[in-house]
């Protein structure tokens, strides 16, 4: 078998720490023995790596070290006895682990790869998994164009009799459409949730769908609707043993309760999150804490505290690579600037903002309004009135095409006999993503 590299060039890739050169080492030998594999691969299972990425799957929402470390041994094995099924999911399980990491660049390259393997194999329903997987990568880049493209080409693919990855697919659009703004729509998906898991009795998936549910009651003002749902989605996650959620719903609780001013217990559900987070040592999920947290330190009226906190968040969002997050923790400090009455700093902080939001970005409203008013209050009426103009162009554009994808159709169609187009089209959609950020901040990468 031979593997065509279609990746960023080598030294666009970040280097982990010195803690993750074995692993590096091991699944580069790992991805050559591939391209050296000549021989058919076996059609006959072989139980001993079934075992080892099961187990990997098994462990990844407690223990990213040992997920990472059982698909490497996976996929060596894989590649020594040309064990085409094998290597699909080790490859899958390594792209799920950078992306867990925060090394967005590195989860592409072997997605990229598992794709192909998945399509030399020719099973479509494993092939929408990993189309899946590209698209919430994506997502968390900020291409939501790129993330909507994979996840219908993904929903083609996968059988009608399949009920786990159909609902899997539904809640990855509710966290899609969030993202966007579009909490109806997500509504929409989070129904079609559970209608689906009325055929199934997947209880982890299940408390996602709640969780989901959860976060949109949320952002729509719905505060004990949305306490109601984590606490039983906690529970479900708890009694499942299952950490990495069990600190994403505590984390949401934390977000809930701050909605509704009870900073106590906003702050013992957000530090109770960050725990566990960093016992996981999810960068991404740390960033993300340690914003909400500021934003708690600014209703409590701490704004140096609040202020140093996001310094923290912004700093790992930089290291991470996610712009979208970043333009966001931008903006709130931006308010923060703007409460402490420092408006010219606003404003410059805000405008770094503008340069690296995505165009879909739900913040953007936010942001243009908030340049609008930080000028009105320096007496610069004209370049006030031209964001509150831009501010209310994007609201009448958002609220006439909020459900309208139709174009999208017409210009993106997925067969398998047409996996090479697929990969073009997806290295075209995530090189755009990457120019686009590099040269905003004119930096030059490989």
């Amino acid at each position: 078998m031979e593997y065509v590299l279609n990746v960023p060039p080598v030294d666009a890739i970040k280097k982990r720490k010195q803690s993750l050169k074995l692993f590096l080492y091991i699944v580069c030998l790992a991805f050559m023995s591939i391209s050296a594999a000549q021989a058919q691969p076996y059609i006959k299972r072989i139980p001993s790596i079934d075992s080892l990425n099961d187990r990997a799957w098994n462990v990844v929402q407690n223990d990213i070290s040992a997920f990472k470390q059982l698909g490497g041994q996976a996929l060596v094995l894989s590649n020594k006895q040309n064990y085409l099924f094998g290597q699909c999911e080790a490859l899958q399980i390594i792209g799920t682990y950078y992306r867990h990491v925060g090394e967005p660049d590195s989860a592409y390259f072997w997605y990229n790869e598992a794709l192909k393997a998945r399509v030399k194999l020719g099973d479509s329903a494993m092939i929408s998994g990993t189309l899946s997987n590209l698209s919430v990568l994506f997502m968390e880049q900020g291409n939501y164009l790129a993330a909507k493209k994979n996840f219908e080409n993904a929903e083609k693919l996968i059988p009608a009799s399949d009920i786990v990855r159909r609902a899997n697919l539904q809640s990855n659009l509710v966290v899609l459409n969030k993202r966007m703004g579009n909490y109806d729509e997500a509504l929409t998906h989070v129904h079609q949730v559970k209608q689906l898991l009325q055929e199934s009795m997947d209880s982890i998936l299940y408390a996602t769908c709640l969780m989901n549910e959860g976060n949109l009651y949320e952002l729509m003002g719905e505060q004990e609707k949305a306490i109601e749902n984590h606490n039983e989605a906690l529970e479900i996650f708890k009694s499942a043993g299952d950490s990495l959620n069990q600190a994403k719903v505590l984390n949401n609780l934390g977000n809930a309760f701050l909605r509704k001013s009870d900073f106590g217990q906003a702050m013992r559900y957000f530090e109770s999150s960050l725990k566990m987070f960093q016992k996981q040592k999810s960068l991404m999920e740390i960033a993300g804490i340690e914003q909400n947290i500021s934003t708690l330190h600014r209703y409590m009226g701490n704004l140096e505290d609040a202020k140093v906190i996001l310094k923290r968040s912004l700093d790992k969002w930089d290291q991470i690579d996610n712009q979208e997050k970043k333009a966001e923790g931008l903006i709130l400090m931006g308010e923060i600037l703007f409460e402490q009455k420092r408006y010219r700093q606003a404003i410059n902080v805000s405008i770094q903002a503008e340069e690296i939001i995505p165009a879909n970005s739900a913040n953007n409203y936010i942001l243009l309004y908030n340049l609008s008013r930080y000028h009105s209050l320096l007496g610069e009426y004209d370049k006030a009135y031209e964001y509150q103009k831009r501010s209310n162009i994007l609201q009448e554009k958002r609220n006439a095409e909020r459900f309208k994808w139709s174009s999208l159709e017409k210009n993106y169609r997925f067969q398998i006999k047409e996996v090479e187009f697929l990969n073009k089209e997806n290295q075209l959609l995530y090189e755009n993503t990457r120019k686009e950020k590099h040269l905003r901040f004119a930096i030059l990468i490989g």
